[in-house]
Order: C-alpha cells, then sequence, then structure tokens
C-alpha cells in the first residue's frame, strides 16, 4: 500500500462582498469555462487523468493558453495566474467524478488538506508518507476500502490536490 502512496505523492509534483461583486467575480472565473471548446476541455480532462499519458500536451497547453490569454486579457488579469487557475479547474472538475466513481469522495481529500472557501488552502507540491497515511485513514473512516483502490486512483487522487492547492490559491490571488 505505501508504494500506492509514493506514486500519488510523485503524481502530485508533476503537475469579499456578496451580490454583484461575487456575479462579476464568477463571470470572470468562468471565462475559461464558457471560452474552451468541449474537445479542448475534454482532451485536457482525459489528460490530467492519464498524467499526460498518451497525450500532445504541449498542444493542448498551447491551446489552453491562448483561451486563458484571452480570458485574462479581457478581465485584465495577470495571465500566468490565470492560467494557474485554469489548470486547477479544469483538473478538479475532470478529476472529481473520476474520483467519485472509485468510491473516493473530495470533499475528505478536501477537509484532510483544508481545502475551500474560507480555508486554509496550503500550498501542496508533494505527498507526504504521514499525510498518505492520514488520508488512507479518512478514506476508511468514510467506509472507503483502500486496499481495493487501484493503482490508477491513487495516482489521479495526487493530480486532484495538487490541482486543487493551485485552483484555490490562484483564486483567491484573483478575486482579491
Amino acid at each position: 500500500m505505501m508504494r500506492k502512496f509514493w506514486i500519488a505523492a510523485l503524481a502530485v509534483m508533476l503537475f469579499a462582498q456578496p451580490g454583484v461583486a461575487q456575479a462579476q467575480d464568477g463571470e470572470k472565473l468562468d471565462c475559461v469555462m464558457v471560452s474552451a471548446t468541449p474537445e479542448l476541455k475534454t482532451s485536457m480532462g482525459k489528460a490530467m487523468e492519464a498524467l499526460g499519458r498518451g497525450a500532445d500536451m504541449p498542444g493542448l497547453i498551447r491551446q489552453l493558453r491562448a483561451v486563458t490569454d484571452a480570458c485574462a486579457t479581457k478581465w485584465d488579469f495577470d495571465p500566468d495566474l490565470y492560467f494557474n487557475y485554469s489548470i486547477g479547474r479544469l483538473a478538479r472538475e475532470w478529476i472529481t467524478p473520476v474520483l467519485r466513481r472509485a468510491s473516493v469522495d473530495t470533499a475528505t481529500v478536501d477537509r484532510f488538506y483544508d481545502f475551500g472557501p474560507g480555508r486554509a488552502n496550503p500550498e501542496v507540491t508533494t505527498v507526504t508518507p504521514e499525510q498518505a497515511k492520514s488520508i488512507s485513514e479518512a478514506l476508511q473512516a468514510d467506509g472507503v476500502d483502500v486496499e481495493k483502490i487501484g493503482i490508477e486512483t491513487w495516482e489521479v487522487m495526487g493530480v486532484y490536490i495538487g490541482a486543487t492547492s493551485i485552483y484555490w490559491r490562484s483564486r483567491a490571488l484573483l478575486t482579491r
């Protein structure tokens, strides 16, 4: 089981006012999801799920960068920051249902890392053995038989953790 955790850890390394103000932030933050074609979002999602194996990652990144640069220009965002946010968001939105199908509730992972609105949202660049053990225990407490989780799911969970860290940290900078 520890081998699964190390692979997940490696996967991670790869990768204010209510009302009108929130609506405007939503429109700005949604730009990538509205502007990217369904084909690009699907290709990016599948590539992230497969850890980039078998995908034309440079081509996909170029396509996504064109979309995020246009959104950044439209909404006066730092292009690199908006690109990072977009990668995190696309990965989270694609990977959450993948993990759910494998009986992994991302809310458990979010609670463990303190990800989410009003939370610490730490920068996560690796999963330590202690964290991997604790995540496993948290999943078990939620009724997940961690011994039945395949290596691919542990890898995808690592991508989710890294993407979620990037997503929340970038989002906070974009909305301040």
